[in-house]
């Protein structure tokens, strides 16, 4: 699936991902800044992986973990700073949004600063929703 905005293209090819700069992306974000370059590897080789690109350069990742049944879970969304402010965030969450190998499916995702992109596309806050975390001896980043 490819889609094109301006001069971006959207990606959900896993082979076309720069691991490396998947990595550096991350590390620019308050979620993901320690994970280790084989914990990247492993979440992306788990998940429906999406990359933004402009002249064949990644400037963009995302990620959905999945069942492909009933649930799937946004996350690792990011643009690259320089690249930021054209609305290629929106762009990326349509294009996820509109993967065909998650209609109808219930959608979730956790953000602290980003609630207003989306709820442009139907999130709500939930009241029950719950969190835990990995145990520091165990935590892989």
């Amino acid at each position: 699936m490819q889609n094109r905005y301006g001069e971006y293209q959207f990606d959900d090819d896993p082979a076309r991902l720069d691991l490396d700069r998947v990595c550096q992306l991350l590390a620019d974000t308050y979620w993901a800044a320690a994970r280790a370059k084989t914990t990247v590897a492993a979440s992306i080789a788990h998940s429906l992986p999406y990359g933004v690109y402009c002249h064949d350069d990644q400037v963009g990742f995302a990620r959905v973990i999945t069942d492909l049944s009933t649930i799937f879970w946004l996350c690792d969304v990011v643009i690259a700073p320089e690249h930021r402010q054209q609305g290629l965030g929106k762009q990326l969450v349509a294009f996820i949004l509109s993967d065909p190998r998650l209609q109808g499916l219930n959608a979730f995702l956790a953000t602290r600063d980003a609630a207003g992109l989306y709820a442009r596309f139907g999130f709500e806050k939930s009241d029950w929703f719950m969190h835990r975390p990995a145990p520091k001896s165990q935590n892989r980043e």
